[in-house]
């Protein structure tokens, strides 16, 4: 990882332990892109740090951070990046960010947006150009997204096994003796996405030998999140997912068509 190898990010970055060590009664955890404890990469700082922030892109489910002192959560928004640059714009202090916060920052948008294809609106690119402002370097954005021939040999694997379902729905599947990372699925269905006349994507996909996981993309009219969160899972409107215990992949995919 990139900010691992610059020195000005030697004193910013620490392991898990490493941060429990740290906490005291003044010490402040913002949680991003997502408020339920479950998602959380460190769920065990919730229980140790009393003052909590929650700035979220996603509609609220169940399973809510519980009691943080702010709350910044706007689903119309594109992307939590967006929301962070909103809310530094707010701030009575001059917020300084460096070429690769910015940078990393316009990554992040260009993953939540699909590369500014869906869920984009005057505030999202108002919020882009103000990342540029910063210095971001638009280029090795995208150079931080591409992947491996490895990894593209992967997805391309599993978007041909698509299927329609009904009319304007396509549905892949990964093999049952496989694992794949959550972002192969994902981007598997983002790539199905632009099939012409599909309306919505969804690709099955074993993570470990217990869990299955859905990703669930859509360009208008479909809401995957509200399918998801009936499996058990959330997201967006048009970016949603869900991760399913002890069952298989066809199992998985017969629930999906239910």
């Amino acid at each position: 990882m990139k900010m691992c190898e610059d020195d000005r990010y030697e004193d910013l970055l620490c392991s898990y332990n490493e941060a429990l060590e740290m906490v005291n009664k003044d010490s402040l955890l913002v949680l991003v892109d997502h408020h339920k404890s479950s998602l959380s990469i460190a769920s065990g700082l919730l229980d140790v740090v009393k003052n909590k922030v929650v700035i979220d892109h996603h509609r609220r489910g169940e399973d809510f951070i519980e009691m943080p002192i702010l709350t910044y959560l706007e689903p119309s928004a594109s992307s939590t990046v967006e929301l962070i640059v909103e809310l530094c714009g707010y701030q009575n202090v001059d917020v300084k960010f460096n070429e690769m916060d910015a940078t990393i920052m316009y990554a992040g948008m260009l993953v939540d947006t699909n590369y500014f294809k869906q869920r984009v609106g005057v505030r999202t690119f108002q919020s882009a150009a103000r990342l540029k402002e910063l210095n971001a370097n638009v280029v090795q954005a995208y150079e931080l997204l591409e992947d491996s021939f490895e990894k593209t040999k992967e997805i391309l694997d599993i978007t041909k096994t698509a299927v329609r379902y009904r009319d304007h729905i396509l549905i892949a599947h990964g093999e049952e003796n496989e694992e794949h990372q959550s972002s192969a699925l994902a981007k598997a269905s983002n790539q199905l996405l632009s099939v012409q006349d599909v309306l919505a994507t969804f690709t099955v996909g074993r993570l470990n030998k217990n869990t299955v996981a859905i990703s669930g993309r859509s360009s208008r009219d479909i809401n995957v999140q509200m399918i998801m969160e009936k499996l058990g899972g959330g997201g967006h409107f048009t970016m949603a997912a869900c991760q399913i215990t002890d069952k298989s992949i066809d199992e998985v995919i017969e629930m999906l068509h239910n």
